[in-house]
């Protein structure tokens, strides 16, 4: 997956239009999809990124790479 882009799809919009919750999954390479959530599109995609990076032990926690 080095290399791979990340493919973004927003999955579901929740709530009110003045405080929305977006669901986003992610795909990179081979990878299973992972799933965020946000009050934003892009907070939800950072956080798709950031449980596919954390499952697949690319990413060890919050604030440190491998």
């Amino acid at each position: 997956a080095a290399g791979a882009a990340p493919a973004y799809r927003i999955d579901g919009r929740e709530g009110p239009d003045h405080d929305p919750l977006f669901t986003v999954s992610v795909k990179v390479g081979q990878f299973a999809p992972a799933i965020g959530s946000g009050r934003s599109k892009r907070e939800a995609e950072q956080a798709a990124a950031a449980a596919l990076l954390l499952r697949e032990g690319v990413w060890l926690n919050e604030g440190s790479a491998a």
